[in-house]
């Protein structure tokens, strides 16, 4: 079987590593730049292929094809009582459509409570697989005796520093630094703040965080900036505990690289990542003030221009580093039960989201579609 698949980060979780059918991977032509639906659209060449394994992209064409989605599907958001919102539904449950896969069990709540008044609804959960995760290399080894001894390193990467709680880190390395705790924190990240700068959790100005920005100037906080991804796990490598304080992520492909690298999470309960890690053996799980459906219950409830929102924000920021400050100070006084999380973390890695394992899943979801 030839499957053809969309170049792309995403793709690569979710979409076999080591399989057993021909897999291509090809440029998608970035249609949403004529006209803003189209962002929801998979424009790609086929020819040849026998099935599109695709992520959140609708493929146009008449191909048959599969598609894996983090959240909401068709991703139109605010266009949700239009034609284009309508015709990309209509592509879900026609014949092309083989199977639509929920990389978690929140994606698989949003979707269906996104179409719980649809006229559709029954032929679409009828195509819903069950959840299936996305995959990460596990080293067969890992040497955690290049890890720094006698301080605690933290691992911290995202390119929206804001959304993913990145104030509340530098806060809580405030703090730490203060009370002379031994921790060191790496972040990779480009620095993007402010709703102007596509930011969705943020009041519109990036100005908003020039007051976080000089505790990135403290001696125990280490800026990377953008890095390559194989620089980037050799980085995480050496690191002790990974840390994803964040608003909003529908998944977080970080906690899998982390895991598999033996590495320890502590992250916000939020979206899909409770799913991900349990608590006190593979990582902390931070208090998120969420709704029903897991996300954080302030996200656009306020107009984000407001002092209102300014105020929940900054105060968000300040309980997540202490809840920070208090799993991290922890880990330092019981260094046998990080170590043991440590184990915990390539164990899980290994047995719920292994590259081989759900290669081997997707193949045969290829090859029961076409049948």
């Amino acid at each position: 079987m030839h499957v053809v698949r969309p170049i792309g980060y995403p793709s690569v979780f979710n979409t076999p590593r080591h399989s057993q059918h021909r897999i291509t991977t090809r440029w998608w032509v970035p249609a949403h730049w004529l006209w803003r639906p189209f962002e929801v659209a998979l424009v790609m060449p086929a020819h040849g292929a026998d099935l599109i394994a695709t992520f959140n992209r609708i493929p146009l064409g008449r191909k048959p094809f599969v598609i894996s989605f983090e959240s909401h599907l068709p991703r139109l958001f605010n266009y949700e009582k239009t034609a284009a919102f309508r015709y990309f539904s209509e592509r879900l449950q026609d014949d092309r459509c083989r199977k639509i896969i929920p990389i978690s069990h929140f994606s698989r709540r949003v979707f269906l409570q996104q179409h719980e008044a649809s006229a559709y609804r029954r032929e679409l959960e009828e195509r819903l697989s069950d959840v299936i995760y996305p995959s990460v290399e596990v080293p067969a080894e890992i040497h955690q005796d290049n890890r720094t001894q006698g301080q605690l390193s933290v691992f911290f990467v995202g390119a929206h520093f804001s959304r993913k709680g990145g104030p509340a880190l530098l806060l809580a390395a405030k703090r730490l630094h203060d009370m002379k705790w031994p921790v060191q924190f790496h972040i990779v990240s480009e620095l993007i703040v402010g709703g102007e700068n596509g930011v969705w959790t943020d009041p519109p100005e990036a100005a908003f965080f020039d007051e976080y920005r000089p505790l990135l100037s403290l001696p125990n906080v280490q800026l990377h900036g953008k890095m390559p991804n194989d620089e980037l796990l050799a980085l995480l490598q050496i690191c002790d505990v990974s840390v994803l304080p964040t608003l909003c992520d529908t998944f977080g492909y970080s906690v899998l690289e982390s895991l598999a690298a033996g590495v320890p999470v502590i992250a916000t309960k939020v979206s899909a990542l409770p799913e991900l890690l349990e608590q006190g053996k593979t990582g902390v799980l931070l208090h998120l003030d969420t709704d029903e459906m897991g996300e954080w219950r302030h996200l656009f409830k306020f107009d984000q221009s407001g002092q209102t929102y300014r105020k929940i924000y900054r105060q968000t920021m300040e309980d997540i580093a202490g809840q920070l400050v208090d799993a991290i100070t922890h880990m330092l006084e019981q260094p046998q039960q990080l170590t043991e999380m440590k184990t915990n973390a390539r164990q899980t890695a290994a047995e719920r989201f292994d590259s081989y394992k759900q290669s081997s899943v997707l193949d045969s979801l290829y090859s029961n579609v076409l049948q």
